[in-house]
């Protein structure tokens, strides 16, 4: 189990490293730029950052490192892992007495592509999501999703992501929340960037770039790797100063499977919310 802990959060890649090249700066520096002009404002990925005890965890540096049924909250391109059949649930409950639920599952091919579904319950509503990946090439994948929001007329909406994999780094980007003429009215599109890196081998420090219409924040995060045990932290700012929130979690063997406990602590009132996440693996059969 050990072993399986450190490969959840460690960069993947199964080919030799890819050369970075100068283009891939541009979408950063742009955003940058861009982030740098917004208002600062709390946001959080969709349909919220509370429902994934990993993300929370980390204090939502998680576009770089999202994995498994319930990455496509943050990078569609995340649901590519070990070949087999994944479960995951993870519920929120806040300090008002309002929670949120989510459920995923995902089929992995050998080396080939990846489906996922998730439900999505919280205050608002419920929506189901549909997802799919493909591995361009062995460090490279992209993914696709679609989202629709049972309580909203013509309540679609669609995103997409990409995750890089070095061999002690990886380059997550996703643009998520897109809707707009037969998908619906139009949306507010948030686009996440991310970047981790395996410092030492049990440490993986990762960073993002979170950038929505009304702001930007920037967030900072930690995964640590001991034993069977992994601890997590985190925190985001606001790109014009400001903590937003902070987490802190850790991940536990639980009969042969994963449960992933957090805390979070956001805004000016530290509100309190308390995340329990357990994910389930079958290895593929065929």
């Amino acid at each position: 189990m050990m072993t399986r802990l450190k490969q959840e959060d460690a960069p993947v890649s199964v080919g030799p490293r890819p050369r970075p090249h100068g283009r891939m700066a541009f979408p950063v520096v742009l955003a940058l730029l861009l982030a740098a002009t917004c208002p600062s404002a709390p946001a959080a990925p969709w349909p919220s950052l509370t429902g994934d005890a990993r993300a929370v965890g980390i204090g939502g540096a998680y576009a770089a490192l999202a994995r498994g049924p319930l990455a496509p909250l943050w990078n569609p391109a995340g649901i590519i892992t070990a070949p087999g059949v994944q479960v995951a649930l993870s519920s929120a409950l806040l300090s008002s007495g309002d929670g949120s639920l989510l459920v995923g599952a995902a089929i992995v091919a050998a080396g080939g592509p990846a489906v996922a579904w998730n439900l999505i319950e919280d205050g608002s509503g419920r929506a189901i999501q549909g997802t799919f990946a493909l591995a361009l090439r062995e460090e490279v994948t992209v993914g696709a999703t679609a989202m629709y929001d049972v309580a909203a007329p013509a309540g679609f909406a669609l995103g997409v992501g990409l995750l890089v994999a070095g061999e002690a780094w990886s380059l997550g980007a996703s643009l998520l929340g897109l809707g707009a003429g037969p998908f619906g009215p139009p949306r507010t599109p948030q686009l996440l960037l991310g970047f981790s890196l395996r410092t030492v081998p049990a440490i993986t420090i990762g960073i993002d770039l979170h950038l929505f219409s009304t702001g930007g924040e920037i967030a900072l995060g930690g995964v640590a790797n001991l034993w069977a045990v992994g601890l997590r932290w985190g925190l985001a700012m606001g790109v014009h100063g400001g903590l937003e929130r902070a987490g802190l979690g850790c991940d536990l063997a639980l009969m042969g499977q994963e449960l992933n406990i957090a805390l979070l602590v956001r805004g000016a009132d530290l509100s309190l919310t308390i995340v329990v996440g357990l994910e389930a693996r079958i290895p593929a059969w065929w």
